[in-house]
């Protein structure tokens, strides 16, 4: 039988890979990646843009401040989320708080680093440096959190394992 030539082409692997596998999660994992990328660029993106319309230049910030979380927030889960869910998927542990916890940790050390290191002058008191490494890790991992929750709703991910999958 011919193949339709208007079909695209299907790449069994990349489907297996993102696709739902019924028993650890119920919908496509893209679309938890997709979301868990969108939502923390949103968070502090909207306020901003919420704002602009009573201060005037807030909407340049709230552009500059997208950018900035939207890159940092797809590295996160291209080079982490994504890996960590995969593993956690081979080996039948793919549950939403392992999900929370792995994302709270990456949040927490991505926005610490950064934090840290955008605040480190020579001419800047290392100790502010170190209290706004120290505040960026906590709102990091509140931002992995939400990250988290998001990406294993998204997914369909469970927090507790299924009874199926436990053989009762």
């Amino acid at each position: 039988m011919a193949q339709d030539p208007y079909k695209a082409p299907s790449a069994p692997v990349f489907d297996e890979i993102l696709s739902g596998s019924g028993v650890q999660h119920q919908r496509p994992l893209w679309i938890g990646l997709t979301l868990s990328v969108a939502i923390p660029v949103l968070i502090p993106v909207i306020p901003l843009v919420a704002a602009s319309f009573f201060t005037p230049g807030t909407l340049f910030i709230a552009f500059v401040v997208g950018t900035f979380a939207l890159i940092i927030s797809t590295l996160s889960t291209i080079l982490f989320a994504l890996p960590l869910v995969l593993l956690l998927r081979k080996f039948g542990h793919l549950r939403a708080i392992y999900v929370c916890l792995g994302a709270m940790l990456v949040g927490a050390v991505a926005m610490g680093y950064t934090t840290f290191s955008l605040s480190a002058f020579p001419q800047l008191d290392n100790s502010q440096a170190l209290t706004k490494g120290l505040n960026g890790l906590i709102a990091g991992a509140g931002f992995g959190l939400i990250s988290g929750l998001v990406l294993s709703f998204g997914s369909g991910i469970p927090f507790r394992r299924n009874r199926a999958s436990r053989g009762a």
